[in-house]
């Protein structure tokens, strides 16, 4: 069973068992130039601009990947979304739905 937290500060946590995923929900519009070169390729991947960017840090826990990913996967069954992943790769939600499925 998932649980978490939200702060007003928009930022959250989702924990399950011992893993814990921290959450920033960051405009774009408000951090120009931060992210310019990634626009290109997740531009491609949405099809269209991001707005948002949801960033999440994980701990060091065995379950920590797992758990991102299935935050991923439920923004994506919601929301666009392309993953940037822990190795810097950019991955379709079509992806996401594969690796979390894989775990």
């Amino acid at each position: 069973m998932l649980g978490g937290a939200v702060s007003p500060q928009l930022r959250a946590s989702v924990s399950e068992g011992e893993s814990t995923v921290w959450i920033s929900l960051l405009y774009i519009s408000r951090y120009p130039g931060l992210y310019e070169d990634y626009l290109f390729n997740w531009e491609k991947c949405l099809g269209g601009a991001p707005k948002t960017v949801l960033e999440m840090r994980l701990d060091h826990t065995q379950g920590a990947r797992e758990l991102y990913l299935r935050v991923a996967f439920e923004f994506g069954r919601l929301w666009s979304v392309v993953l940037v992943d822990v190795d810097d790769v950019d991955v379709s939600y079509e992806l996401v739905c594969e690796k979390y499925i894989e775990v």
